[in-house]
């Protein structure tokens, strides 16, 4: 009895899944392509702080390769 309850339950809640999943899947591109952007800003940020001279009072908070 308890197997087949658990069966149950594991199906309830793959069901479940299955229902949220499409909304998600929707929502994916749109997270990437937020992703990229802020990706893009940090590289900017990167670069702006790495071409800094190294006299900057903040410049041992950073080690760059």
């Amino acid at each position: 009895m308890e197997k087949n309850e658990l069966g149950k339950e594991v199906i309830e809640k793959l069901r479940i899944v299955m229902e949220i999943s499409p909304e998600v899947m929707e929502k994916i591109p749109i997270v990437m392509e937020k992703m990229g952007s802020v990706m893009e800003l940090w590289l900017k940020v990167m670069e702006s702080t790495q071409n800094r001279p190294r006299s900057d009072a903040n410049s041992h908070k950073f080690v760059y390769y």
